[in-house]
């Protein structure tokens, strides 16, 4: 009876430090997605970043942390300051922080379902997007081309009810300009947005990170079906 007695508390007191671990990941994986969320200047968001970073040099056995600042340094790449760039900082270098945060994510899965590999595939896309939309060399960006749609391809084949390839779909084919192209990415993003409000956890204990992007998308395809609906 003893030894049951004692086997029991040893299991309560596993499963509540378990708990504890968990609610702790979760409000610091909370406290580095708002910052960078809420901030206002480019050091607001790189801080964002670098909170997550430590983060999971706390909790080694997850990826999340990585794989979320992986993407919040593709956007930093967008927002770097025009005047008053901050010292040392490169659009080369941030995306050198994204591939080694992704890779990094990548290597903490110790099992990993198709949704999880598609997201991972579609997060590698925008990496060689930005990576193109960066280079100067003709030929670097050909090949970064490539390599963004072929990861794409993948993430579509590994799940083809990915909402992040709705997202980056979508917006090709609203930049394309002309009324189908623009309607069927309208549509996309309306699907896009169903699937994202689906989702039961916080948005920053999830791999959903282009659902910020529906809004300013559909705003663009609502304005471009109008229009050429009048002028067609």
């Amino acid at each position: 009876m003893m030894k049951t007695t004692k086997l029991l508390t040893i299991l309560l007191l596993s499963i509540c430090v378990l708990n504890a671990q968990s609610e702790n990941f979760s409000e610091e994986m909370q406290k580095g997605f708002d910052t960078y969320s809420n901030g206002e200047t480019f050091l607001d968001w790189k801080k964002g970043a670098e909170i997550l970073e430590k983060v999971s040099e706390s909790y080694k056995d997850q990826w999340l942390p990585n794989y979320w600042a992986s993407y919040f340094y593709t956007q930093l790449v967008r927002n770097i300051p025009k005047d008053n760039r901050p010292e040392g900082v490169t659009e080369e270098l941030l995306l050198k922080k994204s591939q080694e945060n992704i890779d990094k994510a990548y290597g903490r899965i110790k099992k990993m379902n198709k949704e999880i590999k598609s997201d991972f595939h579609a997060l590698q896309s925008l990496i060689y997007n930005f990576s193109e939309w960066t280079s100067g060399n003709e030929a670097l960006k050909k090949e970064f081309r490539e390599k963004a749609e072929t990861e794409l391809k993948k993430a579509i084949s590994a799940n083809s009810n990915n909402p992040l390839a709705d997202v980056i779909v979508a917006t090709n084919l609203v930049k394309k300009g002309d009324y189908q192209s623009v309607y069927a990415g309208r549509v996309l993003l309306l699907t896009a947005k169903r699937k994202y409000d689906m989702r039961i956890e916080p948005r920053y204990m999830s791999s959903h990170w282009n659902e910020q992007w529906i809004g300013y998308w559909l705003g663009s395809a609502n304005k471009g079906v109008e229009f050429l609906t009048k002028t067609e």
